[in-house]
C-alpha cells in the first residue's frame, strides 16, 4: 500500500506528484542517497501511505489505452 516517490525538480514530474512524493532539486546522485536514507529510516505515516495508493490507483492501464487509442481517433 503506497510506497515512497522520489522524483528530480523536472517540471513534468512535479506537475504529476509533487503534492505526494519528495522532490530532489539537483541531479547529485547523493542527495538521492540522503532522500532513500531518510525515508527509510523516517519512515511514511499510514495516511500518507493510503493517500498514495488512492493516487496510483487513477492511474491504470486501461485508461491509458483508451485516452490513447481516443486521442489517435481525433
Amino acid at each position: 500500500m503506497g510506497c515512497p516517490v522520489i522524483i528530480s525538480s523536472d517540471p513534468a514530474l512535479i506537475e504529476i506528484g509533487s503534492h505526494l512524493a519528495t522532490i530532489v532539486e539537483t541531479q547529485d546522485t547523493s542527495d538521492y542517497v540522503a532522500v532513500i536514507d531518510k525515508l527509510r529510516h523516517k519512515g511514511i505515516s499510514t495516511k500518507r501511505r493510503v493517500e498514495m495508493a488512492n493516487y496510483a490507483n487513477n492511474f491504470t492501464w486501461e485508461k491509458t489505452a483508451f485516452k490513447t487509442l481516443n486521442f489517435i481517433k481525433e
